[in-house]
Order: C-alpha cells, then sequence, then structure tokens
C-alpha cells in the first residue's frame, strides 16, 4: 500500500488546483470533496488513492473505509474490497454505507447467498436503506425465489419514491417467473411513470410477444417509435432491439 499512499500525495497535491480554495486543504472536507471528484469522473485509480488518504488521515471517519471499498468494487479487485470493508465494519459497526457496500461485493461476485445474508442482514440493521431492498430483490430474483423478491418489492414501494430501476426489477421478476401478461403490466408502471424510458416500452412488447399477443406487441412497438425521436432511436436502440429478439415486423419499423 506504499505506492497507494505516494499516488494519494501526488493526487492530493493536484487536486489543490482543483478544489475551491476556500477549503483548507488539508481539511475532510477538501479530501472527500478530491476522492468523490475523481470518483464521478470515472478516474477510479485517483479516486481510491484520495479515498486512501481519507482513511490514513482521518481514521475516525468511516467514509475512508466506504470510499476505498466502493472504488475497488468498481475495480473488480473484490478481495480487497472485503478486507478493506470488513476492517472498516469492525472498527464502525454501525456505518451504513460500509455494509451496503460489502454486500454488494458478495453480489458482484455473484455468491448469491452470502449476499442474501448480507442483504437481510442490512434491512434489520438499517431499515431505511435503500440498498437493502434494491438489492435484496435483485438477489432473490437470481436464486430464483420469486415469491420473496416480489414481497420485498412490494414493502419497498411503500417505504420508498418509485424508481426506474426497481420497477425494471420488479418487472424482471415476473419476466423470470414466466409470467409475461404479469410482466407486461408492471411494465407499463414503468413506462407510464417515466415516460421517457424507452426500454419500458419495448420490454412491454417483448412481453406481450411471449405471450402471443402479437398483435398488441405491434402497438406498443410502435407507440415507442412514435414517443422516439428517429435519429437517436436509431444511434441508441439498435442492439437493444436485437437483444430483445422483437418480431421481425416490429424492428423494421425501427
Amino acid at each position: 500500500m506504499e505506492a497507494l499512499t505516494k499516488h494519494a500525495d501526488s493526487v492530493h497535491v493536484s487536486g489543490k488546483r482543483q478544489i475551491s480554495n476556500s477549503m483548507d486543504d488539508d481539511s475532510l472536507d477538501f479530501n472527500v470533496s478530491a476522492a468523490a471528484k475523481a470518483q464521478n469522473a470515472g478516474k477510479l485509480d485517483d479516486a481510491l488513492a484520495c479515498w486512501w488518504r481519507v482513511k490514513e488521515a482521518f481514521p475516525g471517519d468511516p467514509r475512508g473505509y466506504s470510499g476505498c471499498g466502493a472504488v475497488l468494487r468498481q475495480l473488480q479487485r473484490l478481495d480487497e474490497a472485503e478486507a478493506i470493508l470488513t476492517e472498516g465494519i469492525l472498527r464502525f459497526p454501525n456505518d451504513e454505507k460500509a455494509a451496503a457496500m460489502r454486500a454488494w461485493v458478495a453480489h458482484s461476485r455473484g455468491d448469491w447467498e452470502e449476499a442474501n445474508r448480507r442483504w437481510t442482514n442490512l434491512r434489520r440493521s438499517h431499515p431505511d436503506c435503500f440498498d437493502g431492498y434494491f438489492g435484496g430483490g435483485a438477489v432473490l430474483k437470481a436464486l430464483r425465489c420469486f415469491d420473496d423478491a416480489d414481497a420485498l418489492y412490494r414493502s419497498t414501494f411503500s417505504r420508498f419514491p418509485a424508481s426506474p430501476g426497481l420497477l425494471a426489477d420488479f418487472a424482471a421478476v415476473a419476466q423470470a417467473r414466466g409470467d409475461p401478461l404479469e410482466a407486461s403490466r408492471r411494465w407499463i408502471s414503468l413506462h407510464t411513470l417515466f415516460p421517457n424510458r424507452l426500454d419500458g416500452l419495448l420490454r412491454e412488447a417483448k412481453a406481450l410477444r411471449e405471450a402471443g399477443l402479437y398483435s398488441e406487441a405491434e402497438t406498443v412497438a410502435a407507440n415507442a417509435v412514435q414517443r422516439t425521436n428517429f435519429t437517436s432511436l436509431r444511434a441508441t436502440s439498435a442492439p437493444l432491439k436485437h437483444s430483445m429478439n422483437l418480431d421481425v415486423s416490429l424492428t423494421r419499423r425501427m
């Protein structure tokens, strides 16, 4: 980790030119801002170095651990992410972010049983943490525990505002269960609440097609064409159409 510490010092110096001079260069806020800015820009090596500096320079703040763990997960360095998040949880047992990120690490490994255990524990210890429900529902779907996944998603809707990702995952449960009619109803909810989500319309068309409702599927697909600028549709939707294996007559219209 010595190389990481040197990199952190280098990024810290260059970051002084990019973050407001009104902020103390050695303050916690400055270092957290530098880390978040690098991470949001996709500069993951710099972000990791910045979060490492937070961890080393401010050992009483849990964000250094959760930040390092998050970036290490993005870099697919899952063993290192697991180690630093475990260390963080031992130091800060009530830290929600580290617990959530540790569950995501198991999720990224595809260790569904362990991920499910961690998501369940997160919901018990932090019942207001959205990730516990979002990740928990996804892992229950992966485990093919469809009734449990549905129940968890329904409870989530009563706790948190609807989000496109949540509605899409809820619809995907019905699709994975082999209930295309119910899936189509759920996709309708997605594109009704979020009309700019083209994938909701196209996946509704796919579900209707799987249910044998070809005319209805074609109507929905045609609606997608009408509601989307042709240029952007051609540029961004071709891979999605192909992956959904829509009826040839529908794809020709696109």
